[in-house]
């Protein structure tokens, strides 16, 4: 599986995080999509294949862009605001092999740094924001 990135992105556009599987492996695995937001105790699930689309309470928010002869479920974030800047996990169902990718979201007037655990590495970002 290859793994999303940490993807930053300015309040009101959109952001992609890409999943790809390994399609030849095992062609009928199931890939989802969650999110872990601060103060929630379990992931919450955005998209499941098995169910072939967006959990419709989450349609307005995301979308999936699928290329099946790569495998990949890209998630699309439709309109980038400061309460979608949360941890999104790619999984694979069966196997339960999962990646993990942040979302930054930047306002177009800010200096802030964000600290973001990945892979058990603490990395810390430092953004400064001119006419972005």
């Amino acid at each position: 599986m290859r793994a999303p990135v940490n993807t930053a992105a300015k309040v009101g556009s959109q952001a992609m995080f890409n999943c790809t599987t390994d399609k030849g492996t095992d062609p009928d695995e199931d890939v989802i999509w969650e999110y872990n937001q601060p103060g929630l105790k379990y992931a919450v699930r955005i998209y499941d294949s098995a169910d072939g689309d967006i959990k419709t309470k989450y349609r307005d928010q995301f979308g999936i862009e699928l290329d099946d002869m790569n495998g990949a479920h890209n998630l699309l974030i439709k309109d980038v605001q400061m309460n979608l800047a949360v941890t999104y996990v790619c999984g694979l169902k069966e196997n339960g092999q999962k990646a993990a990718a942040d979302l930054i979201a930047l306002s177009t007037d800010s200096c802030f740094t964000v600290s973001l655990w990945n892979i058990g590495q603490h990395i810390s970002y430092i953004i400064m924001l001119i006419n972005f």
